[in-house]
């Protein structure tokens, strides 16, 4: 391109950077955001724009039929991208020759791509666009948030009180919310800690400190702890270290006059109001996996807001990792990950989760007991229950472990950062039946016999260690409610849902099926719904994926509304989703993200649910891909409507969980949407998640028309089939992708005497337990 043509596009780009956002002082910005250089090589970028479009590539310039597109990292043409996120472009044509300008090699990566969706999509050849700009100015409670500044209280000589001083989670808080504002307008906002700040009007905060963002405990709290009236022993003197009126998570936020005040519990409340505030002011948007994005807006005006929440479930816990790193849990409004220790730091606020155990926890628990025979445990059968000696064993180990966590090296306290332990059956049905154990059983239930033990358990740790809470899951035959022994006040229980993924626990479908496992959504919500009335701490335990494969399908996204939803309206304490370990694959991020947002909040409408699946999907996977992968979602949940049946997520095999007959039907079309997501993807990174989010599909779609395509088919049909199917075997071998319980193998050949199903999951002896395939 001719300079002169280049200059004028320059300043034409110029032109188009909003002077607020070019004004901001930007101050020691956060890691997250890179330096323009002019370092960067994107010959590459023009070589594949250039392939793209059938043009030529010469260094950094492509070279087309009428015209020129130039690309460039902002400062190698002197272009101060500093108004720009990290992953922003600006795309400027005149007279058909185009410049493509963005802050880094990310940048770059997205403006071409987006370019030759406008090329290809749309046959725009005059393309203009402006992406990820940072917010010109944000105006709160009338002055301009340059002006702010994030006060923290500190406390004065003497002054022992709670609201005093700043938690490390009110400091997260701050750091968090100026890092957050910074990243969208480049401004910094300082943080002060202010002696007496928890006892000054709104009037002496403004008069002593001018505008400022506020963040103060709950003022009726008596300490850090999340047991209520929980006692401490100060220099021998009792003193209550419990939550008050907004327990530990909740909050006040108000906007008005030149002050933001966030009053929040005595745990997590400033943190959850901080990411509730850059969320639903901002624009921000935190949907786990480390994505994240910002609305762009000119100007926003924040003012006479009054926010507050009360999260629906106490605990929410999910298993998917997209939700669960140290990054990510805490916007999600995660406040439990089984053991792991950041989701208990007081950098977070603590956590619900166990000290040790989540569930199955005898085989740990008797794993050293010199009284069960050997090779009873860890998973063989399970323990008796009327055995003195055993639960003599588990208590004495219990308790060791608590008084373990309580000294040195760990140093944790009761209804901090230790709040419960397990105390669960194995994962299988070998109970024992001896006669004692039976005799219970015949005149009870084996709810009862179990409970009983798992009571005397919490009796014990109750003696011990008062405040702290055992929890067990109530699992196989414990599901039923027990006739005469009921769970103390220290024992949390996890009903584990074991009815039908097919259909909602609440809709009542499942009646008119016979499943092989036999049971049904109807009796698993009269049996949870009868525990609600002799338990105040359940937590409905969700499978929401299967584990016999992590490339099955799993068509029970748009059944999370209606599960949650209905759980919640029982009041029930806990919601724990179980999913995949192999978040890649299938829709799994998507229901993680779902389910906190429902844990956290259930007090939406369905429009809204699926207004949240929208945006996830066009957000995540780009503008130009969303309505391929949106189309297919549809598909993949009607491929599993269409099922004359039901399906149970941890026992049912892939081909019982999706209709054959609609995958054989659809399976083509299925192709062409993935073929399009993937060629119109935002980004490299994009472009291997749909991949990645691929390969499902096309496992099923194989095993699907196997018979019609391979074995039966035609040498074309056979060839084509051969085809996708090394192509599916040599991409699932290159993700590497994490793997599952029951381990999904990428075959060792491309050998197809047997349905690729079979072969990408060999312990599974047939391809359905149903009939269905």
């Amino acid at each position: 391109m001719n300079k002169k043509k280049l200059l004028s596009l320059i300043l034409g780009i110029i032109m188009l950077l909003p002077v607020g956002c070019a004004t901001a002082p930007v101050k020691d910005s956060p890691k997250t955001e890179e330096a323009n250089t002019s370092s960067v090589d994107v010959s590459s970028y023009a070589a594949w724009l250039a392939e793209r479009l059938g043009a030529e590539a010469e260094g950094n310039d492509v070279i087309c039929a009428d015209g020129t597109v130039t690309i460039a990292v902002g400062d190698a043409l002197g272009v101060d991208t500093g108004t720009l996120r990290n992953e922003g472009y600006i795309i400027r044509t005149e007279d058909k020759n185009t410049v493509i300008v963005a802050k880094n090699e990310a940048g770059v990566d997205a403006g071409v791509r987006r370019y030759a969706a406008e090329i290809e999509k749309y046959g725009n050849t005059a393309v203009n666009i402006t992406s990820g700009l940072k917010i010109g100015k944000i105006t709160l409670g009338g002055a301009d948030i340059k002006d702010y500044k994030i006060l923290l209280p500190k406390s004065a000589e003497g002054d022992k009180s709670f609201q005093a001083t700043a938690t490390m989670a009110m400091e997260t808080s701050a750091r968090e919310l100026s890092k957050y504002i910074e990243l969208a307008t480049g401004i910094k906002l300082p943080t002060e800690y202010v002696v007496g700040l928890h006892t000054m009007t709104d009037e002496q905060i403004k008069e002593n400190c001018g505008n400022a963002i506020v963040l103060l405990a709950d003022p009726t709290a008596k300490g850090g702890s999340s047991i209520k009236g929980q006692i401490e022993y100060v220099d021998g003197k009792a003193e209550e270290i419990g939550p008050g009126e907004m327990g530990t998570e909740s909050y006040k936020l108000t906007v008005s006059d030149g002050l933001m005040r966030i009053t929040g519990g005595n745990q997590r409340g400033c943190v959850y109001a901080v990411y509730d505030f850059l969320e639903q002011c901002i624009g921000w948007r935190f949907f786990g996996g480390d994505v994240e994005y910002l609305y762009e807006a000119d100007e926003l005006n924040i003012d006479n807001i009054d926010m507050s929440h009360t999260p629906t479930f106490s605990y929410r816990a999910t298993t998917m990792p997209s939700a669960n790193d140290s990054n990510n849990f805490p916007k999600l409004k995660q406040n439990c990950f089984n053991t792991t220790r950041y989701a208990h730091s007081p950098e977070y606020g603590y956590g619900l989760g166990s000290t040790y155990l989540h569930a199955h926890t005898f085989a740990t628990q008797l794993e050293k007991a010199d009284h069960i025979e050997k090779g009873k445990q860890p998973y063989g059968d399970q323990p008796c229950l009327t055995d003195e000696e055993t639960k003599e064993y588990i208590i004495d180990w219990t308790l060791g472990l608590i008084n373990e966590r309580l000294n040195p090296p760990f140093n944790t306290r009761i209804g901090f950062d230790t709040v419960q332990v397990g105390c669960s059956m194995n994962d299988n049905t070998n109970f024992c039946k001896c006669p004692d154990c039976m005799a219970v059983i015949r005149k009870t239930s084996f709810t009862d016999l179990y409970l009983g033990f798992v009571n005397d358990v919490a009796e014990a740790v109750d003696e011990a260690y008062p405040g702290m809470i055992v929890n067990t899951a109530i699992y196989f035959a414990a599901r039923k409610p027990p006739k005469e022994t009921m769970p103390r006040d220290n024992v949390s229980i996890y009903y584990c849902i074991q009815g039908c993924n097919q259909h909602t626990i609440c809709d009542g479908l499942c009646d008119a099926y016979d499943t092989t496992l036999g049971t049904k959504n109807t009796t698993e919500r009269a049996q949870l719904e009868a525990w609600t009335e002799i338990c105040d701490r359940i937590y409905a335990w969700h499978y929401s994926t299967t584990f016999f494969s992590n490339l099955g399908p799993c068509p029970n996204v748009y059944e999370i509304y209606e599960d949650v939803t209905y759980v919640a309206s029982l009041g029930i304490f806990g919601y724990y989703a179980e999913g995949s370990s192999s978040e890649t694959n299938n829709f799994e991020n998507l229901k993680a993200y779902l389910f906190c947002k429902l844990m956290y909040n259930a007090d939406i409408t369905e429009e809204e649910f699926y207004a949240l699946i929208d945006e996830y999907i066009t957000i995540v996977y780009g503008e130009e891909s969303a309505p391929y992968i949106r189309q297919y979602l549809d598909m993949h949940q009607q491929s599993g409507d269409a099922i004359d049946g039901c399906f149970i997520n941890n026992y049912h095999y892939p081909l019982d969980m999706m209709d054959i007959n609609y995958y054989r039907e659809n399976y083509g079309l299925m192709r062409e949407l993935f073929d399009s997501a993937i060629r119109y993807a935002k980004d490299a990174a994009t472009e291997t998640k749909i991949i990645n989010l691929r390969l499902h599909m096309e496992l099923m779609g194989l095993g699907a028309t196997y018979e019609r395509d391979y074995v039966n088919g035609t040498a074309e049909s056979r060839a084509e089939y051969e085809a996708n199917y090394k192509w599916l075997v040599d991409t699932y071998k290159a993700a590497n992708l994490p793997q599952d319980r029951v381990y999904t193998t990428a075959p060792s050949s491309y050998d197809l005497s047997k349905n690729p199903v079979l072969a990408f999951i060999p312990t599974l002896p047939i391809l359905s337990k149903e009939g269905r395939a």
